[in-house]
Formats: structure tokens, C-alpha cells, sequence
């Protein structure tokens, strides 16, 4: 029989005098309580540790540490092995097999948050550095100084959310372990879309996306929280969004650069920025832009104030763009201008030599609204389209890049308070003002899996508002490649 291990609530081994052999991190997640017999959803972390010791003869100790997931208060117990190792390496299995077994998910780390201070010490290369420390050392920059103050925003917002949303209780993310989310997320698009969809089957992979990709969602007593549901494709999509931002975060080094130069933040974006004076024909005209797009049925804002704008330059996409300006200007043919924006177009003042072919491709000014915390990866990568997948997939038109020439429309998608999709509760909102090249576009009845095949020989899809399932209109292009971010826009809304 074998000998009953020791189980005590100290740790007998010491830190510096052993080594980390095994770390697993597992996440539980239970929407109804059902698997986890609870009153309401239950979301539990679990970690283990086998210790060896560094002297001789070697002594091994496995380390747990349990508890609500975001709960910094954890349990932790420790069972002895002395000398035995091959019974502590077989015990370790034994644990990690049956949380698996009650449904506990293996999390795939890059950084730890908890653990033994030698288990930290074990990382992967993809990780947020410093990912808690918000406060910037800023050396003296020769930038504008509202521009200065707009890049230390834009990388706080990111960090701010990776922080409290993103930053899995257990430690940071690897992308494998982001990219497993993706997979739940696209399994769950097949499930939604369908007539009748199986009620267990969206239960089940909302359990599997919270399970595999662990949020913060406090501790004690919550009920059973069905908001979290994921049975609709805006929740995909804004679970997508939340997975994008953590690689944007990633991608521009937002973390390890917040506490560095602000020049060095700036340069990580592969952006330049111009501030534009209030003064200036530019900036009044994009302020009746914003001003005088309104759509009727978004009374619930208060008055629109255009706080600030830059112009922005993403290295080597202007050029790439006026390529395709030129390309589809000798296809396209001349259509109506959208009616928000009719009268205001032949107002630019920005218009140069470059914009000649402007009018026979059919390219306009248009919005794009955003959260806060999404705009330095905007800025970085650009926009991104979405492999095509099933119907819908999270949006009305397939998956594409999305604008709006009406800007309260686009408002809806940022961070400010009252934003019909995002939900936001911040003062202070982004909006992108692009250029955008429509060349013979789809007008399309209904929404649709469209993408850049199905359209063509059309070059994008224009759903007019009152006529194609949405009340306003919505512009969506199927190749980033006809989209040129020209104006930044920081506003409010009293």
C-alpha cells in the first residue's frame, strides 16, 4: 500500500534552496453552477508546483494554490515527498488529471502572476512587460505637447484594459493560448448562426471561452451571470475585439514603453502626427463634418465638441493607396455622393494633386469609431479584416472593414459614455476619419457572408440606410489596401 502523503498548510522547502521541475496553471469556468454545484457562475483557478530540492539527498514538494479566479487571497497546501520523487512526479499527474477531469482547462502562460517566486522566474518569450506599472518617465520631447499628451493617453487606454480585462489572473498570455480563444469564438459563430441554435451548445463553448481565456470577474457571490452568454455575434465580435487588443498591446510593446521616452512610444507606432490648429480651414471643416452628419435617431448623445485633431500618416500606406486610387478610378463609374456628406465633400480644403482621381474612384471622406484602448494597434497594423467564415460572423456584411458617413454613427462603436455598441463610460472619445475608396459598389438589400470575391467585379458593399437592414447607411471595403486614415479625432459629448 502506498504510504499516505503528507499534506500541511506551510511549505517545508524554502525559496532559494530548490528548483521549480513542473508548473501547471488550469482555469475553471461554469456559467449556471450546474458542474460546479454553486449558486451562480463559477470561475476557479488552480496551480500546482513540484519542488526539488537543490541539496543532497533531494527532498520534492508540490505547491497549490486555489481560489476564486482573480482572487489575490488564494488557499495553498503542500504535500511531502521527502526523497521520493518518482511518487511526488506521479501524484502531480494524478491532481492535474483529475481537474481536468472535472473540467478545469490548462492555461497556457507567457509570465505568471502568482506562484513561487522560482516559478515566475519560468517565462515565454511572448509577454507584457511591466504590464502594471502605468506611470511614464517622460524625457523631454521635442513633439507637440498635445500630441505628447495624446500618445501617453492612447498607450495608457491600451494598458489600463489589458490590465483590468485582459491580464488573466493566472499571468499573461501566450498568443497559443489567445489563438485557442479564437478557435472557441469561430466554433461559436457556427453554433449562433443557424435557425434555432442549441441553447446547451452556446452554454457550453461560452464555459469553454471563459475557461480557456480567464477573466476577472471578482469574487463572492454573483448569480448566475448570463450576460456573459455569448449568443450573439456583437459579443463575438467585441470578444475578438478584447483578444486583438492583448496582441495589439503586445505588438507595439505598448507595456514596456508606457514607463519609457514618450518619443520611443511615438515611434512605435510607424505613425506621424500632425496637430491641427483650431484655427485652421482643416480643422472647421472636419468639425462640420462631425457636426452636421448626425443621423436623427441619435438624439441620446448631448452636443458633439471636437476637442482636438491630427492628421496621421501610417508609414508606406498613403502610397499603396493612391496606387489603388489611380487603379480603380479608370474602373469605376460616377455615383451620388451619400446624402450626409453631399454638400460637405466639394468643401475640402485638403484637397492636393494627389486627390485628382478622387472623385472617378468614388472615394470619400468616411468615419470609423473605435475604443480607446483599440486605437495605437489601429494606428500600428492598420485595419484588419477577419478571414471570411460563416454567416455573418459577427458582422452584418461579412467580414470586412466597416465606416459610416454619418460620424454619430461611428460613435456608437467608441469608448464614450452612452455608445449604443461598445458601452462605454468614459469622457472622452476616438474617431478615425478616412479616406476610402468605395470604386462601383454593392447596394445591397440585406445583410450577407459578402467578402472581396462574392462582390466582385463591385470593389465594396454600400448598405443604404431604411433599405438594407440598418437604419443608417454603412460602408464596408473587403481590402484594407482601400482605406487611408487621414485625421485622428479626439471629442466629447456634453
Amino acid at each position: 500500500m502506498a504510504a499516505k502523503v503528507k499534506t500541511s498548510s506551510s511549505q517545508s522547502l524554502r525559496e532559494g534552496n530548490y528548483t521549480v521541475s513542473k508548473v501547471t496553471e488550469l482555469n475553471f469556468f461554469d456559467l449556471t453552477g450546474e458542474k460546479a454545484g454553486t449558486r451562480g457562475s463559477s470561475s476557479k483557478q488552480y496551480r500546482i508546483e513540484l519542488w526539488v530540492s537543490k541539496s543532497s539527498p533531494q527532498q520534492s514538494e508540490l505547491f497549490s494554490e486555489y481560489g476564486a479566479t482573480g482572487n489575490t487571497n488564494l488557499s495553498k497546501d503542500y504535500r511531502f515527498f521527502d526523497t521520493d520523487l518518482a511518487a511526488a512526479e506521479k501524484e502531480y499527474d494524478k491532481i492535474v488529471a483529475s481537474k481536468k477531469k472535472k473540467g478545469y482547462v490548462e492555461i497556457d502562460v507567457a509570465q505568471r502572476a502568482f506562484g513561487s517566486e522560482e516559478a515566475k522566474k519560468i517565462t515565454k518569450a511572448v509577454t507584457l512587460k511591466n504590464a502594471e506599472t502605468l506611470t511614464a518617465n517622460i524625457r523631454k520631447s521635442s513633439l507637440h505637447l498635445e500630441t505628447q499628451r495624446l500618445i501617453s493617453s492612447l498607450m495608457g487606454a491600451t494598458n489600463q484594459f489589458v490590465i483590468q480585462t485582459l491580464k488573466c489572473p493566472l499571468g499573461q498570455l501566450t498568443n497559443a493560448q489567445i489563438d485557442l480563444g479564437r478557435d472557441i469564438l469561430a466554433l461559436a459563430k457556427n453554433i449562433i448562426n443557424v435557425p434555432n441554435p442549441s441553447s446547451d451548445q452556446i452554454l457550453s463553448v461560452t464555459n469553454q471561452f471563459y475557461a480557456t481565456i480567464p477573466h476577472n470577474l471578482g469574487s463572492g457571490y454573483r448569480g448566475q451571470m448570463t450576460e456573459l452568454l455569448i449568443d450573439n455575434p456583437n459579443k463575438i465580435a467585441t470578444l475578438e475585439d478584447e483578444l486583438d487588443t492583448l496582441e495589439d498591446a503586445k505588438s507595439i510593446g505598448a507595456t514596456v514603453s508606457t514607463g519609457s521616452n514618450i518619443d520611443d512610444q511615438y515611434n512605435s507606432l510607424d505613425t506621424d502626427f500632425t496637430y491641427l490648429e483650431h484655427s485652421s480651414d482643416l480643422f472647421k471643416w472636419i468639425n462640420r463634418m462631425l457636426q452636421e452628419t448626425r443621423a436623427s435617431n441619435h438624439y441620446g448623445y448631448g452636443k458633439f465638441r471636437l476637442l482636438n485633431v491630427w492628421a496621421v500618416n501610417r508609414h508606406n500606406e498613403r502610397q499603396t493607396f493612391l496606387k489603388n486610387v489611380e487603379v480603380l478610378s479608370k474602373l469605376s463609374s460616377n455615383i451620388s455622393l451619400p446624402k450626409a456628406i453631399k454638400d460637405l465633400v466639394p468643401l475640402r480644403p485638403d484637397f492636393d494633386s494627389s486627390c485628382q482621381n478622387y472623385i472617378k474612384s468614388n472615394t470619400w471622406p468616411l468615419f470609423h469609431g473605435t475604443r480607446s484602448q483599440n486605437v495605437t494597434g489601429i494606428l500600428k497594423k492598420g485595419y484588419l479584416i477577419r478571414p471570411a467564415g460563416v454567416v455573418l460572423c459577427g458582422s452584418m456584411y461579412g467580414e470586412g472593414t466597416y465606416f459610416a458617413s454619418q460620424a454619430s454613427k461611428s460613435i456608437g462603436y467608441c469608448s464614450l459614455s452612452n455608445s449604443i455598441w461598445s458601452r462605454g463610460n468614459e469622457k472622452i472619445g476616438y474617431l478615425f476619419l478616412n479616406d476610402v475608396i468605395m470604386g462601383n459598389p454593392l447596394m445591397v438589400s440585406h445583410s450577407g457572408n459578402y467578402n472581396e470575391q462574392n462582390v466582385s467585379p463591385k470593389n465594396s458593399v454600400w448598405a443604404v440606410g431604411g433599405k438594407s437592414g440598418v437604419i443608417n447607411d454603412e460602408m464596408i471595403v473587403y481590402n484594407t489596401k482601400q482605406a487611408n486614415q487621414r485625421y485622428l479625432l479626439e471629442f466629447d459629448c456634453v
